[in-house]
Formats: C-alpha cells, sequence, structure tokens
C-alpha cells in the first residue's frame, strides 16, 4: 500500500515537473563556422526545395558585418521575391504543451547589408527589406502545426530584446522552428532579411503573463494567424518518403485531375469548379506543393491530348496555375506537351487521364 502511495506521488511529481521546467535549446545563440548557406549546428533547415539553407553570421559573402550579441556567431535568415524563406528547426527536450502558457526571449535586428542575387530577376539586389520572426510549434521534422508567436517588422540595425508569449492552442508539441516571412500575407513577395541571436530557454508561466523584470523587452506582436497559418508549407511526410513512394504519391495525386471542355484542372470530387483563377482542384495544389520540399528534385509533367489545341491549352493552364501558386514559374515543375516521340516505358506514371510524370532526382 505504502509502495503504489509514493509511486502515485512519483507520477504526479514527475507530471508536475514536465509542465514547470524549462526547456532549453540546443546551440540557442547559433553558433558555428560562419559560412553562407549553413544551418547552424543541432538545427534543421526547413526551407524550400532548390533554395539555399540559412546563413551562420558574420560571413563578409552577403556583405553582413554585425557582431554577434552572443558568442561569436548568430543566425541570418531572408525571404525572396520568388515568394519562398527561410525556416530552421529542433526537437524540444520536452514537448509545449496544449493551453500552457510559455515565454521565450530573444534577440532581434536587421543588417542594413544583405547582398545577394534576386531568384526573379536574376541581377543583384539588397536583401534590405523588413520581415517578421515567426515561431511554430510542430509535430515532427520541419512540420510546422500552429503558429504560436510573431514579431512586429524587425527595421531596426540594433540587437534589441523581444519577449514572445507562446501558448498552444491545437495540441502539444514536439518541434519548434524559427521563420522569417513577409509582414503581412498578402504582400507581394520581396527580399528581406533577419537576424537572431541569444534565444533564451522556454519558460512556464501562469496566465501568459510576461514577468515582471521583463517589462523593459519588447512583447511579440499578436496578429491573425489565420491567415498565416494557412500559406503552404512543405510536405515532410513526402520528403521522408522512399523514393518509390514519392512516385507512386505524385501518380495517385495526378490520377485525380480531369479537364474541364476548356482545359482547365478540375477536381472530380467537384466536377463544377474549374481552375480558372479562384478555385485549384486539391490534388492538383499536393502536387504543386511538392515544389517546396528540401531538395534537387525535378518534376516533369506530360499533357497528351489527341486534339493539339487543347493538349496546348491544358499545358498552359497548369503552367498558368504553379505560376500563380508559387509566385513565379517553379523550377521544379515543367508542364511540356506530348511529342510523338515519347517512349511511354520510361515514364514513371502514365495514366487514364492522359497525364504522364517523371520524377528526376
Amino acid at each position: 500500500m505504502l509502495q503504489r502511495t509514493i509511486s502515485a506521488l512519483m507520477l504526479i511529481f514527475l507530471s508536475l515537473s514536465a509542465f514547470s521546467q524549462e526547456i532549453r535549446l540546443l546551440n540557442p545563440s547559433f553558433e558555428g563556422m560562419p559560412y553562407p548557406g549553413k544551418t547552424p549546428a543541432l538545427w534543421r533547415d526547413c526551407g524550400f526545395a532548390g533554395e539555399t539553407p540559412p546563413d551562420i553570421q558574420p560571413e563578409p559573402t552577403f556583405g553582413v558585418t554585425k557582431s554577434a550579441y552572443q558568442g561569436s556567431t548568430y543566425l541570418g535568415m531572408v525571404t525572396r521575391d520568388n515568394g519562398t524563406w527561410e525556416k530552421i528547426g529542433q526537437k524540444l527536450p520536452v514537448p509545449l504543451e496544449i493551453n500552457q502558457c510559455y515565454v521565450i526571449r530573444m534577440m532581434l535586428a536587421q543588417s542594413e547589408i544583405y547582398a545577394s542575387i534576386s531568384r526573379v530577376t536574376n541581377q543583384p539586389d539588397n536583401y534590405i527589406h523588413p520581415v517578421r520572426l515567426m515561431i511554430w510549434g510542430g509535430l515532427d521534422v520541419c512540420s510546422p502545426a500552429e503558429l504560436l508567436a510573431a514579431s512586429p517588422p524587425i527595421d531596426h540595425k540594433d540587437w534589441t530584446e523581444y519577449a514572445f508569449i507562446l501558448k498552444p492552442k491545437k495540441q502539444k508539441y514536439d518541434y519548434i522552428f524559427l521563420e522569417a516571412r513577409y509582414l503581412n500575407t498578402n504582400d507581394p513577395p520581396y527580399n528581406g532579411n533577419i537576424l537572431v541571436d541569444a534565444v533564451s530557454a522556454i519558460i512556464p508561466v501562469d496566465n501568459c503573463a510576461i514577468p515582471k523584470e521583463w517589462d523593459s523587452i519588447k512583447i511579440d506582436e499578436q496578429l491573425d494567424t489565420t491567415a498565416y497559418n494557412n500559406w503552404p508549407q512543405a510536405n515532410t511526410q513526402f520528403l521522408a518518403m522512399p523514393f518509390e513512394e514519392k512516385i507512386n504519391e505524385l501518380c495517385t495525386q495526378l490520377a485525380l485531375i480531369r479537364f474541364d471542355a476548356a482545359g482547365n484542372p478540375i477536381d472530380p470530387k467537384n466536377p463544377d469548379e474549374a481552375s480558372n483563377g479562384d478555385v485549384i482542384p486539391e490534388p492538383l495544389k499536393k502536387v504543386i506543393a511538392f515544389q517546396q520540399l528540401p531538395g534537387s528534385y525535378l518534376l516533369v509533367i506530360l499533357v497528351k491530348d489527341n486534339n493539339k489545341k487543347l493538349m496546348r491549352q491544358k499545358v498552359r493552364n497548369l503552367e498558368r496555375i504553379i505560376k500563380q501558386e508559387t509566385g513565379n514559374a517553379s523550377s521544379h515543375i515543367l508542364v511540356r506537351k506530348y511529342y510523338p516521340d515519347d517512349i511511354a516505358p520510361q515514364w514513371h506514371c502514365r495514366l487514364r487521364n492522359d497525364i504522364w510524370a517523371y520524377l528526376f532526382h
């Protein structure tokens, strides 16, 4: 009896401890050898396919010379004019519990020079526009699920300390992600930068109240997170699949696409909703999301139709939708028409809707 009582008390103690202990991040000041496109040790790059990882700064390649606030180096992240942005994450030693309030502090700044090449014009540009820092909770590697906090626009050049309140509302999260984002969801994509250093432990607090001793610290901006939560994220479950499973998943989604008489893709579940720019079939959205995956891939989609005029229209409509959804022509999805010398067995999938596909990796 006594042993059962002690065991019960220990379980209660351990449960309370899990809710009350600080959660310390690994390499919170992003120490490492300064290098462009190199993710700091113990963090994971969760960016877009074909784009470079964030940078360990300061490093002269992009003209970033600001001294670190803590240690020797810090994190540099950018947004780009092609509709992509940078994000890193790591697994937490203890999960963020649902409806539990936490606070986290960090130093933020903007570099007055972040010189690189525009992804749209292919010309030199200074990535100087202000961006926000977004903090996400997630369930798996590179799988953000809920936006927990956002900074105000970061346009100051001096290191400034910010405090963020985190309160998961959907479920508990094992992962945390730091992300550079445009100021508003309806902003045209632009080139911007943000610097991050000296991230504190994540501290549980009561009633989501910032400790009094932090009164001088700037507080996070309370945004309507709905729009940001609906922004596309890389489908990392797809990324983790073996190659053959990737092929099967892509072919499954492509097989669900149908076309109307004008060559607009439609969802067979909602055949009256053509993709005229307002409604994108769900299977096509999943295929387009492929271009967000980290890594070097090229998906070639071939459209076949005995009506050559209609075939060209189908290709144009698919290209238009992909460009519309990605902010620019995707460098990871190529759509083209069928040619007589195309040999069917060379393609990974040849579907009844006359869409063929091949995935290069």
